[in-house]
């Protein structure tokens, strides 16, 4: 919903528009509104609303996320001219005009909205079937006003999901996986000499990482959520914006506050074995484009190999395995899986050892046989000695499909 800053004085002017945008259009209180009460989009103005001098700095600092001004001809000095402000002389044909604006503004938005929604449809880790299967379970969730936390394993990106589910919004994302609990109140907060992250307007907040909060401070954050303001230290405000959560699976403690959520959980790569042939061709594809190489051809063996591995890192580890592929070579990528196999920290990322020995086999065996005859120019006779197997064998694994060219 848009937000809309209406001075008072001008509330007069705007009754007759009021009901047409009453499900659209969020307006400020007629009778006290606060500047920082909202992330004000656009703002319509008296010409006693500013005292003193005025420029840009002064309107941007009081409404950051403003991206329309409209203020009258006396208040402002022929210097004044900028892309967001709108100048007017008559308040009764301004009314109007503003509402032929507002318009604009709304198609705009739904035109982001619908972007934003394409453009994470189309990255590389939200394709493939069983993706696509987990985004379409959300979509009750999408504007929806219950407080979700979202859950995902280390390396697996949250906050696009949050732009997802509400979309056009600016989401300012604020990580505790680096503060200490002691300093919560003063990055919050601020002190005297700087504003603190809550007394700062927003469109959509992402606390990420609360697993690394003490259960006291969960509890606060859940509370504000709820409350839609905060009270801490002798400092209060309000929060009147989307506030999501999200944790690491398997790291810290949010038992308690896990119950008081409604949860949506990423689903890890390893159980997203039909996407990885998407994500690895879609990846591969984008590298190759940006380091201008050639995408080299990927074998069902190590496809199979990929399926069964347990990626313990998640999307960072197959976006890390493809550009060594591309850049240094199948073996150096084989490498860097074996030995990422160390990151391995719950059980549920332990792969099944049959599965993964047998799907090793078949790529070692492979690229193996491979190395050969490309070594003997495709001699057999000469291939099977150096491999310690009989001539017999090796034609029987060349008529595999993979090894037939």
């Amino acid at each position: 919903m848009l937000k809309l800053f209406l001075d008072p004085k001008m509330y007069p002017y705007f009754e007759r528009y009021l009901q047409r945008y009453r499900n659209r259009v969020f307006f400020s209180d007629r009778d006290l509104p606060d500047p920082k009460a909202e992330a004000w989009e656009v703002g319509v103005f008296s010409k006693d609303y500013f005292p003193g001098a005025l420029d840009l700095q002064v309107l941007q600092a009081r409404f950051p996320f403003c991206s329309l001004f409209f203020l009258p001809h006396t208040v402002v000095s022929t210097d004044l001219s900028h892309e967001k402000i709108y100048l007017y002389d008559d308040e009764s044909i301004l009314a109007h005009n503003v509402s032929l604006l507002l318009e604009r503004i709304l198609l705009i938005r739904e035109l982001k909205e619908s972007l934003s929604r394409n453009d994470f449809l189309t990255h590389p880790f939200t394709q493939g079937p069983a993706y696509r299967e987990f985004i379409q379970s959300l979509q009750s969730l999408r504007w929806s006003p219950l407080h979700l936390l979202i859950l995902g394993e280390a390396g697996i990106d949250k906050l696009s999901l949050v732009q997802y589910l509400y979309p056009g919004l600016c989401v300012d994302r604020f990580d505790f996986s680096a503060i200490e609990d002691p300093l919560f109140p003063f990055y919050m907060l601020g002190d005297q000499f700087s504003e603190g992250f809550l007394r700062k307007p927003h469109q959509c907040v992402f606390f990420d990482n609360i697993q690394d909060l003490s259960e006291a401070h969960q509890l606060f954050l859940y509370s504000i959520a709820t409350q839609r303001r905060y009270e801490l230290d002798g400092h209060s405000g309000l929060c009147d914006y989307p506030i999501l959560f999200g944790a690491i699976e398997g790291r810290g403690d949010i038992r308690r506050v896990k119950e008081l959520f409604e949860t949506v959980t990423i689903p890890p790569i390893r159980q997203r074995k039909a996407d990885l042939a998407y994500l690895i061709t879609l990846i591969l594809n984008d590298l190759a484009a940006k380091y201008r190489k050639e995408v080299p051809p990927v074998s069902i063996e190590l496809l199979l190999l990929c399926q069964e591995y347990p990626w313990p890192e998640n999307e960072a580890q197959v976006v890390r395995f493809c550009e060594l592929y591309l850049l240094e070579g199948v073996e150096r990528a084989t490498a860097f899986l074996m030995a990422g196999l160390d990151a391995i920290d719950t059980v549920d990322k332990l792969p099944k050892l049959s599965a993964l020995m047998v799907s090793m086999k078949d790529w070692v065996e492979t690229t193996l046989i491979k190395k050969a005859m490309a070594l003997t120019n495709g001699n057999r006779k000469q291939a099977a000695p150096l491999l310690g197997i009989t001539y017999k064998s090796l034609c029987k694994k060349l008529n595999a499909p993979d090894l037939k060219d």
